[in-house]
């Protein structure tokens, strides 16, 4: 039960650790593009 718990947070936690990777990634190439 708490071992489930535990890995429904760490999936979650890898997630929106992912979209801020993507979100910060999209901001870097449209300001890379924009500066060109």
């Amino acid at each position: 039960m708490i071992a489930g718990v535990f890995l429904w947070i760490e999936t979650a936690f890898n997630k929106s650790i992912r979209n801020i990777n993507n979100l910060m990634l999209k901001k870097f190439k449209a300001q890379a593009f924009f500066q060109n």
